[in-house]
């Protein structure tokens, strides 16, 4: 019930409040003590709400605090630390704590490839894409395909990571389609525009307003 109470706190962005009472629950004796493994659950949205109040130092206290615990093995703890580490600089304390983790699975992965995204270093993004040791998410790849179009650089890349998404099983969902358009876009690649385009028609996606209207308007760019 506390849980669900942090949980609140922090989808309100009310986050002094969150930290707060996660710190009433940690030494409240009428809880279970903090290496229980509920609070696994309680750390991640913690840190959350430290992460968006820009706490100094919060990201190393809670790494410490957690593995004095002994739940580092969880993926959506880990996950949000490595979250937490990248919204801060360097990023490089990220991929220390994601190489130290005994198992890494798609979510703390997925996380590590956000953290090079929003450090603007695709070419790392793309290389922990390559180095997956699990099956990876769709998110993996829509996030890099996402950043690599925002970015305008090189957006042939965005195409590349596409195909390989496709090569190595994973199934290009709609919003990898939204953000792969305007990659295709602006290398005027009317050949990348029908691939998508028939990927699609084929998948039933072509009827979705919002990959209609970037089709139309990708064709009508490349004036076709």
């Amino acid at each position: 019930s506390l849980t669900k109470l942090l949980t609140t706190h922090v989808n309100a962005a009310r986050h002094r409040d969150a930290l707060s009472l996660f710190s009433r629950m940690l030494s409240a004796p009428d809880l279970p003590p903090p290496t229980d493994p509920s609070f696994a659950h309680a750390f991640p949205l913690a840190i959350k709400s430290a992460t968006a109040l820009r706490l100094p130092r919060a990201a190393a206290s809670f790494h410490a605090l957690a593995s004095k615990c002994g739940l580092l093995s969880s993926p959506f703890l880990s996950s949000a630390l490595i979250a937490s580490y990248g919204a801060g600089a360097p990023h490089e304390l990220a991929r220390r704590l994601f190489d130290e983790l005994p198992a890494r699975n798609a979510v703390v992965w997925s996380a590590m490839v956000s953290v090079h995204v929003r450090a603007g270093d695709l070419t790392a993004a793309v290389s922990a894409l390559d180095a997956m040791d699990v099956a990876p998410t769709a998110s993996c790849f829509n996030t890099v395909i996402a950043a690599v179009a925002e970015s305008g650089e090189h957006p042939a890349r965005a195409i590349e990571v596409y195909r390989h998404m496709r090569r190595v099983g994973v199934a290009p969902s709609f919003i990898t389609l939204l953000a792969l358009v305007p990659a295709c876009t602006a290398m005027g690649s009317l050949t990348s525009i029908k691939e998508v385009h028939g990927f699609a028609v084929r998948h039933g996606m072509s009827v979705l307003s919002h990959i209609g209207s970037s089709l139309i308007e990708a064709y009508g760019r490349c004036g076709s």
